[in-house]
């Protein structure tokens, strides 16, 4: 047989088998990259944001006090931000 003809049916006759998913698993992949992504953003932005409360309480340092609450705040908004932009994908 020759090859411009083999290779028509060669692509004809592929298909994907039904257990493999459509997407070959990427979804699970992103799940656990923005899970990963979600912990280093409560890890980082609550860790500082309660130790600059607890500094800022202890010094009696107002300004600090109300740097570790936004950091705190921030680091929610972007928790947030991480299933908004997941949906997205």
């Amino acid at each position: 047989m020759n090859m411009t003809k083999i290779i028509p049916l060669i692509l004809a006759n592929t298909t994907v088998p039904s257990s493999v998913p459509s997407d070959y698993g990427m979804g699970d992949l992103v799940d656990i990259l923005f899970w990963i992504a979600r912990t280093l953003v409560i890890a980082v932005g609550g860790g500082v944001g309660l130790f600059k409360i607890t500094s800022g309480k202890s010094n009696e340092d107002p300004k600090e006090t109300n740097q570790g609450l936004a950091s705190l705040v921030a680091g929610g908004v972007l928790f947030a931000a991480t299933f908004a932009i997941e949906a997205a994908f």
